[in-house]
């Protein structure tokens, strides 16, 4: 039996709008120690992963929204993504336990796993 291929995931980082004010006001007052701290977590998970992370991403700035209706300001808060590759959903979700972004502020941060579904 020939062994269950890949597939694909993004991954999205979220943060709350009030994570996100906090989150900037940390980034403004971070000593080098702390930004090489979080940047050696991001790093370790990343090794953690080994091949199954397809790419490391990156955090993303200001969004909109596009519908019918015209043009807003987007309604999720989204902070960032990544790519990662796992036999199910169940084997990405195993890469993400104790992911730093959970960790990085008291609360409202999540992480959403979508599985990219071939065209």
């Amino acid at each position: 039996m020939a062994p269950k291929p890949f597939k694909k995931f993004l991954v999205t980082y979220h943060l709350t709008a009030a994570a996100r004010k906090q989150a900037a006001k940390m980034q403004k007052t971070m000593t080098p120690e702390t930004q090489k701290a979080v940047m050696d977590a991001w790093g370790a998970w990343a090794k953690k992963c080994g091949e199954q992370l397809v790419d490391m991403g990156a955090p993303t700035g200001e969004s909109l929204r596009l519908d019918n209706a015209g043009i807003g300001k987007a309604k999720a808060a989204v902070a960032g993504y990544s790519i990662v590759k796992a036999k199910s959903i169940a084997g990405a979700k195993n890469l993400f336990r104790k992911h730093p972004h959970l960790s990085w502020l008291d609360k409202g941060c999540s992480i959403e796993i979508h599985e990219m579904t071939p065209m």
